[in-house]
């Protein structure tokens, strides 16, 4: 799997910068960061108090985007 630690770590083998997220560098991936980006901007201009999700994994990498961003107040998971 290309994280993007793995990411970061090739890029400054090149003389680059890619940005770690500590919160999730090991398990993110560049189209799950695209899509955590686009989810924190619609629930910034919605502004929605409380996400709620089924899936723990989400939770977890929301959470930390939501934690990051400001994007709402709580979230939670319904099982």
């Amino acid at each position: 799997m290309v994280n993007t630690a793995n990411i970061h770590k090739k890029a400054e083998e090149v003389g680059l910068f890619y940005p770690p997220d500590p919160g999730s560098s090991n398990v993110a991936t560049i189209g799950g960061n695209l899509l955590e980006n686009e989810k924190m901007k619609d629930l910034k201009e919605t502004q929605v108090a409380t996400v709620i999700t089924v899936n723990p994994g989400c939770q977890m990498q929301m959470s930390i985007g939501i934690q990051r961003e400001g994007a709402a107040k709580r979230i939670k998971n319904t099982r």
